[in-house]
């Protein structure tokens, strides 16, 4: 494979896991909008937490496919690379206090910040 072929195949995987990323927060939205939202929502946190692990592969992948290039082309990936870490740390931060609720059907936001877990099986 050449190496505009692997930096193309790069460029795109990095696209492809921004979109991922940015895809996964999309589940978030509601449970961090409680004045938007109020209420028992459902409980995405599991679902997201998977989608961020899938979104963080391509970016590996990437770094892989461009260790024979030139130090331009390294140094591109790594940045993409970097660019799509970024766009995780704040969707972590959102997700992590969800966790604790991970077999729940519902979950909502408490005035506090606190997240309480909902069995919907209960109601």
């Amino acid at each position: 494979m050449t190496g505009a072929v692997r930096g193309v195949l790069a460029g795109v995987l990095l696209v492809l896991s921004g979109f991922v990323v940015l895809f996964s927060w999309t589940g978030l939205n509601e449970v961090t909008s409680p004045e938007s939202f109020p209420g028992i929502r459902d409980n995405h946190a599991p679902i997201v937490v998977i989608m961020l692990g899938i979104g963080l592969l391509p970016p590996a992948a990437a770094l892989w496919l461009v260790r024979r290039l030139g130090r331009a082309g390294r140094a591109m990936a790594l940045c993409g690379a970097v660019a799509v870490l970024a766009l995780t740390a704040p969707i972590v931060s959102d997700v992590a206090p969800m966790l604790h609720c991970w077999e729940a059907d519902g979950i909502a936001q408490q005035p506090d910040g606190s997240y309480k877990c909902y069995d919907r099986s209960w109601f």
